[in-house]
């Protein structure tokens, strides 16, 4: 049986129509109500536009009618807003290149297994494994709002074979010494890199995170070790500035993720240079630690070809910039400081309950804690 009209259309004047339909009652008086919305362009337009209120608020069951394409739209890629735009970028371009050509206009319950693995079928194995993720996460997500009864992405699946010879991509995970990155940085001074590098190696910061730091956030503190005073450098994660889509994108108030809110330190004699280096900027009017030389922020790309090249010809070991952060974490271990505290410096999450639910540690805790594992030397580094 078809369902009773719901909402109306009328036409206001050459491609301008508009939609009626019943909003939900008032909380207050229990009244009904009406809403409407001007669309522009054709009647099929406004028609497609009435379905999808009626889909969002209507009395039917959304997902007994909802495609997966208005499902995207509608219900998930906006509940995945809080998502690092590097991971929304890339779940977008799986949908539109895999997902949406293949099941973009069936019903959401609609999709049975078979389909799927004939769509599996159809790729690479790269690719595939991918758009799997991608749609068993949407899946997952109707499943919980009620929106599907299964997630038929749950079940297994043959994945494709690649094909015999292919070369497999080789990701390299190195991490440098405790002297090679002494070594490194001594090499170092004035390049556009040094001072997000610094943030890294020495402070635990990933690549998105060094890169927004504005040089009036970065503090510096003298701290009691040992009999002497020492200078720290500190600096709470404000930012994070990636190159996404051909444009900078810039989250203002947040690290990578919300365990990464957090004070990185840089002790000596890492801090004294990256007090010359904020010093310097400061005099030169820059505002960020990666200035683009006109107050802004430089694209993190070329910060980072510009380390790539900076290894031609010299004798150091080349790792990637990302690499620094790792090298943080393994020379803090093997000086003897706690994984615990090791993982609380580095924003990381733990499955343990004693993590879990473990408070955050100030700065100044985190301060003693790296002041009590490192060999502080009397030399000064600032120039």
């Amino acid at each position: 049986m078809a369902r009773r009209v719901w909402g109306s259309i009328a036409q206001k004047s050459k491609g301008v129509w508009e939609i009626r339909y019943p909003k939900p009652p008032c909380p207050e008086t229990g009244r009904r109500r009406q809403g409407s919305q001007v669309v522009r362009g054709s009647r099929k337009d406004a028609e497609g536009r009435l379905a999808e209120l009626y889909l969002t608020l209507g009395s039917s069951p959304a997902g007994q009618d909802m495609t997966v394409d208005q499902y995207w739209r509608l219900r998930y890629w906006p509940d995945i807003e809080g998502l690092a735009p590097s991971t929304r970028c890339g779940y977008r371009s799986i949908y539109r290149s895999n997902i949406k050509p293949a099941f973009g206009e069936r019903p959401l319950r609609a999709i049975t297994g078979e389909e799927v693995q004939r769509w599996l079928n159809g790729m690479t194995y790269g690719a595939a494994r991918s758009a799997r993720a991608v749609l068993r996460a949407m899946l997952s997500h109707a499943q919980v709002s009620g929106d599907v009864g299964e997630n038929v992405l749950m079940r297994r699946y043959r994945m494709p074979k690649e094909p015999a010879g292919t070369a497999k991509r080789t990701v390299n995970k190195g991490v440098y010494s405790a002297a090679e990155l002494e070594a490194l940085f001594a090499d170092a001074h004035g390049e556009v890199w040094e001072g997000p590098g610094i943030l890294a190696a020495f402070g635990s910061a990933c690549r998105e995170e060094a890169c927004g730091a504005r040089l009036d956030e970065i503090g510096f503190e003298d701290v009691m070790v040992e009999g002497r005073m020492r200078l720290f450098a500190t600096y709470r994660i404000a930012r994070t500035v990636q190159h996404l889509e051909g444009r900078l994108v810039v989250r203002e108030g947040m690290a990578k993720n919300d365990a990464r809110v957090r004070w990185l330190i840089v002790a000596p004699p890492h801090s004294l240079r990256l007090r010359a280096i904020v010093r310097q900027g400061q005099e030169e009017g820059r505002t960020y630690l990666l200035d683009d030389g006109f107050g802004g922020l430089m694209n993190p790309n070329t910060m980072t070809a510009a380390y790539r090249r900076w290894f031609l010809g010299r004798a150091h070991r080349y790792i990637p910039f990302n690499n620094l952060r790792n090298s943080y974490g393994t020379v803090m271990h093997s000086l003897g400081l706690d994984l615990a505290m090791v993982g609380k410096l580095m924003g990381h999450t733990q499955q343990s309950t004693t993590y879990k639910f473990y408070d955050r540690p100030g700065k100044d805790e985190l301060i003693g804690a790296v002041a009590s594992v490192l060999q502080v030397p009397e030399k000064r580094a600032e120039m």
